[in-house]
């Protein structure tokens, strides 16, 4: 059980659900004050990639609102996830993510496209979690990181 995102004919309906053992975590548009613990989340979750910087989250912003989100916890970010819409036709034989997401900027974000491309997903894991988390890592080769708000 989580926080969930709907989407109905284009109308975007973010709800909150509680989770176990850990309060309730919402799901949120992002905002620009959140641009520090999402760059902790992705140092966290792959150190040796360079977080986003604060050009490229401001960027994905103003490029698609809609699609930067983060799950807050009793005001703490504990997760992040960014999205664009592309033509994917545009990426058929070169489709690295540096070249569908403009270099992390959301450049080539096309509201005409028909693909959500998911950039990025970050979660912070503690505790118990953690050890369920390690193992779902090690079956599934997600990237994530660190820990959940406790109640």
């Amino acid at each position: 059980m989580g926080s969930i995102i709907e989407v109905f004919a284009g109308h975007a309906a973010l709800r909150a659900a509680p989770v176990p053992s850990t309060g309730t975590v919402r799901v949120r548009p992002a905002r620009l004050d959140d641009c520090a613990a999402i760059r902790a989340l992705q140092r966290n979750a792959h150190p040796a990639i360079a977080p986003w910087t604060l050009k490229q989250l401001e960027s994905q912003r103003r490029a698609f609102p809609e699609g930067q989100l983060v799950a807050d916890c009793g005001g703490e970010v504990v997760g992040a996830a960014s999205s664009l819409i592309v033509k994917w036709d545009h990426f058929m034989l070169d489709h690295t993510w540096k070249r569908v997401t403009g270099d992390g900027l959301f450049t080539t974000h096309d509201a005409s496209g028909h693909t959500l491309f998911g950039a990025e997903l970050v979660v912070n894991f503690q505790g118990a979690e953690r050890a369920r988390h390690d193992s779902f890592i090690s079956r599934s080769g997600v990237s994530a990181a660190g820990s959940t708000c406790a109640a």
